[in-house]
């Protein structure tokens, strides 16, 4: 590491500033952490002059600055309110930069590279010395020695975490089922580089607007399964173009009514051979510091390696799905080519027999009536294994019974929940989703309006439909109020597929929620 005097050999420094130089740079350089080695480079920086503030400028790839790290002199008494760098600002390039008033700037190199410059004001002798440039610019170059280290330090951890977080999620979508992929995503990513909050959001069918499938953080309740539009969107920039994309400054997220501002927002597109499946959004919140180019590379490449490993899982659950199928294929031939047919014999042996012995006639009757009932429910089953294409209506129960896992921390009535009917059918694409975020919008929705828990909950799949209900023991949403957004989600869901939507009233209090659609349905526009 150079903090020895060939690192300031250049500059006209006497024995007591170079000695200076020396302790402030031991306190700079022995900090692993980025964060606080900049904070402590301005501190150190604005010490050694007599500055009584200081800013740090962190450029980007682009060459102007994405961020500024700024140092006032603790107590601030006799500090003017107007600060010499109201002029600093983000998207500013360093040529461009305006500092009021006497004041000190350096370029600081990392590794070779231009990485900020460093700007010092408000001196306390009223002006700066050619000694204190000297000495700014010195200190300069041990600022870079320090960043460059911090960065390899947290670069080296970045990439042992985004190792690890891939490792988990490999070994977790293998005992997953196919509804928790996403789920399984944003959990692991989030332990990357650190965020307010992750969210992992789809194409919703027609293909104007966004599905959040997952989400950590930052009111991660209130945005699950809640849609926004596509067209302009931050995730749309992503998917489109299949790199990454940022916020060129502060960000908000509404979805469902709920508006979320962030300092700075990035979307990282989840990309496959088939390209790109979801995009996941990483936010920080207000006074955050941006995500700076490491960790931006980092998560670029975490996008693509979590790409291969979901499309990998989905390969699987696809084989899976395809071996209980053939499986329950062969069960039906098996059943229908044998013990139907065994069946079938005995029942014609037995009415043989009633017809030599009269007196046996109508016991044989009861028991051969029996041997047909049986026969046609073995054949109701041989029907169902072998048309059931999928575990999507397991899928459904995992997935609304994982919900509730969830919600249940959270309360303290814990709702009943009920499925009936043959949740075996082969339900068509995306109506399994659609039953999922319809119960997490309408409990989402109680929490946050009814001032109560969900009671019951039900999901029935008859012939010809399918009917989500649910009972709730609060306040009561008034049916005559306008919708709000998740309200007004819930409402959409059905339209599309030429279902209805009901907000009812409970006596003596609470409300009913009733979600229906046609079984056979297709999302419509």
């Amino acid at each position: 590491m150079r903090t020895d005097v060939d690192l300031w050999s250049e500059y006209d420094l006497d024995s007591d500033s170079m000695a200076r130089i020396h302790v402030a740079a031991q306190q700079v350089v022995s900090e692993l952490d980025l964060e606080l080695v900049l904070v402590r480079f301005v501190e150190r920086a604005a010490a050694l002059v007599g500055a009584r503030r200081g800013a740090f400028g962190v450029l980007g790839r682009d060459g102007a600055f994405y961020r500024f790290v700024f140092y006032d002199e603790p107590g601030g008494e006799g500090l003017s309110p107007h600060s010499p760098f109201d002029g600093l600002h983000a998207g500013t390039r360093p040529r461009d930069a305006f500092v009021d008033g006497p004041h000190l700037r350096a370029s600081v190199e990392s590794g070779g590279t231009l990485v900020g410059t460093l700007f010092l004001a408000g001196p306390a002798s009223g002006s700066f010395s050619r000694e204190d440039d000297h000495l700014t610019r010195a200190f300069a170059g041990v600022g870079g020695v320090a960043i460059e280290n911090a960065r390899r330090y947290d670069d080296s951890a970045r990439r042992i975490r985004s190792s690890l977080a891939l490792s988990e999620l490999s070994a977790e979508l293998l005992a997953a089922c196919s509804g928790e992929i996403y789920d399984a995503v944003a959990r692991n990513v989030e332990a990357v580089v650190p965020s307010a909050f992750v969210t992992v959001v789809r194409p919703l069918p027609p293909g104007d607007q966004w599905r959040v499938e997952a989400a950590v953080g930052l009111n991660a309740p209130a945005l699950l399964g809640g849609v926004y539009a596509r067209k302009d969107s931050l995730a749309e920039r992503a998917f489109a173009s299949a790199t990454l994309a940022v916020s060129s400054g502060p960000h908000e997220i509404s979805v469902n009514g709920v508006a979320s501002r962030f300092s700075c927002v990035i979307a990282v597109p989840l990309v496959t051979s088939e390209g790109v499946t979801a995009v996941i959004h990483f936010a920080r919140g207000p006074g955050s510091p941006w995500f700076h180019d490491d960790e931006l590379e980092c998560l670029s490449d975490f996008g693509v390696r979590a790409g291969r490993v979901v499309e990998s899982a989905s390969t699987e659950f696809s084989r899976q799905r395809q071996a209980v199928v053939d499986e329950r294929s062969r069960i039906a031939r098996d059943l229908h080519d044998t013990v139907i047919q065994r069946l079938f014999a005995i029942g014609l042996n037995l009415q043989a027999l009633g017809s030599v012995n009269p007196l046996l006639g109508s016991d044989i009757d009861v028991q051969t009536r029996q041997i047909d009932s049986a026969i046609i429910d073995l054949r109701s089953t041989v029907f169902e294994l072998a048309h059931r294409a999928s575990a999507t209506a397991i899928d459904v129960r995992r997935r609304i019974i994982r919900l509730f896992t969830e919600y249940a921390t959270n309360v303290e009535v814990v709702p009943h929940v009920t499925f009936r009917g043959p949740l075996d059918v082969v339900l068509p694409p995306g109506l399994a989703d659609d039953i999922v975020a319809v119960v997490r919008e309408a409990v989402s929705n109680i929490q946050r309006h009814a001032e109560g828990a969900a009671e019951k909950i039900s999901v029935d799949i008859g012939g010809t439909g399918v009917q989500v209900v649910i009972d709730d023991i609060g306040a009561g949403i008034d049916p005559f109020a306008g919708p709000g957004g998740g309200m007004r989600n819930l409402s959409e869901r059905a339209r599309r597929r030429g279902g209805t939507f009901e907000v009812l009233r409970r006596s003596p209090q609470g409300t009913r929620v009733r979600w229906s659609v046609p079984l056979e349905s297709e999302p419509g526009t």
